[in-house]
């Protein structure tokens, strides 16, 4: 079985854009078919039962804190 990011990639702009409206609740006129698998397979995995990775988290959580300030 492949990652998701792997079945993702193989997709078309306009077919991540509607896939994006699955785990978003909205749509998106982004246009960046890497930002489109990014966050969509982010949003796939902090939703799964054990979530996303501590790793994950913390850089978040920095690049948050970074922008703050």
């Amino acid at each position: 079985m492949e990652p998701h990011g792997a079945a993702l990639s193989r997709l078309t702009v306009k077919e991540l854009q509607m896939r994006y409206a699955d785990p978003f609740g909205e749509t998106t006129a982004a246009r960046n078919k890497a930002w489109l698998v990014k966050r969509i397979d982010w949003k796939v995995q902090a939703a799964a039962p054990r979530g996303l990775s501590v790793h994950v988290l913390n850089q978040t959580s920095w690049s948050l804190f970074s922008l703050q300030y």
